[in-house]
């Protein structure tokens, strides 16, 4: 059997690392560990020379296991990571598009209750009505994370607003620099975005991609991800290249760790068995939230649904599965948000 080979952005920790992992573990139980070489493209080296040695460790020093480093926030880094992957590669089986940014400043606590007006007679009977959805509005907040954290957006050094960088551009300029080569032997490639429950389209804006005038920077850029990908299909499923958003769930990883103190995440595991009950969203651990990614990469890419978004799922015990739902988007507002950051990528070509 031919090499196979998996690029994954952000590959240093939490997801990204436990996508990594569970492919060798795959690879692994079906004695094929030497089919499968893994690329970890990551902004730290020494981040990722850590990861690899953890990898090494734990699946033998063996295994085909390559560096890239990468600033996915930075047109430039991402220009020659595109060169070393021409040079070094001869085509991608599997690009996992995971790298992503969520600055978060504060937990939105009012997300857990909705807005109450002022008493009078006349909305005496629409504030008890809101007062009996409280526990509905609540499990929402809890699920999707819905306008739960509030991220702080600051300028990259390129002028570009660094989650739109991290999130969205970078990726498309990783996508648009290999889009001739990523199935260039014939051999279907998959291109595997992590997405998220908080893409919604209330906070995107096709005139502000970048969303410097709204105050969910990171619900827009993970919607506009979603919109990207069903682009993405339309403009190059002809060159054998598919691509699909994931949910990886509600997880405790480097970005969700700094909201609250670690001890605390620990102690709210007995709520994420609760919540899963009733929802099964509360992944909670990396491992679990990589479900789908892993999944989709076991499916012929070219036979699944490209307007549906494949969630990771855990029961109350912590087995995982995936859930596949309709992603509704505007494919006009989908190209014309490829339109856009292809004019914008104009700006960064050398």
């Amino acid at each position: 059997m031919p090499e196979r080979l998996a690029i994954i952005t952000g590959a240093n920790s939490g997801v990204g690392l436990a996508v990594a992992r569970r492919l060798f573990e795959d690879a692994a139980s079906e004695q094929r560990l030497d089919e499968l070489r893994v690329c970890l493209a990551c902004r730290s080296r020494s981040k990722a020379e850590t990861a690899k040695k953890e990898l090494e460790a734990e699946f033998g020093p063996d295994i085909r296991i390559d560096l890239i480093e990468m600033d996915v926030s930075r047109p430039t880094s991402v220009y020659r990571a595109v060169e070393t992957i021409r040079s070094k590669y001869k085509y991608v089986d599997w690009l996992f598009l995971n790298a992503g940014i969520m600055p978060v400043s504060r937990v939105n606590w009012s997300a857990f209750w909705p807005p109450y007006p002022r008493y009078s007679h006349k909305n005496f009977i629409l504030a008890v009505f809101r007062t009996l959805d409280f526990s509905s509005h609540v499990l929402q907040a809890l699920v999707d994370g819905g306008q739960l954290l509030e991220c702080v957006d600051e300028l990259t050094e390129d002028g570009l607003q660094a989650i739109f960088a991290t999130n969205v551009f970078g990726h498309f300029l990783l996508v648009k620099g290999l889009e001739d080569f990523l199935a260039n032997q014939g051999q279907p490639a998959h291109v595997i975005w992590t997405s998220s429950a908080t893409a919604l389209k209330q906070p995107f804006d096709i005139d502000d991609i970048q969303h410097v005038e709204g105050n969910d920077p990171y619900g827009s850029s993970k919607y506009a991800i979603d919109l990207l990908s069903l682009a993405l299909n339309e403009k190059l499923n002809k060159r054998n290249i598919y691509s699909h958003v994931v949910c990886p769930g509600l997880i405790m990883t480097n970005m969700t760790l700094r909201i609250l103190p670690g001890w605390i995440w620990y102690l709210l595991y007995p709520v994420a068995f609760l919540m899963r009950l009733i929802n099964g969203s509360w992944t909670y651990f990396p491992y679990c939230g990589a479900e789908a990614l892993v999944w989709l990469a076991k499916q012929a890419p070219e036979g699944l649904n490209h307007s549906a978004k494949y969630h990771s799922r855990c029961t109350p015990f912590g087995r995982s599965y995936v859930e596949t739902t309709k992603n509704v988007l505007s494919q006009d507002i989908a190209l014309k948000l490829y339109e856009k950051l292809n004019q914008l990528a104009g700006k960064f070509e050398t």
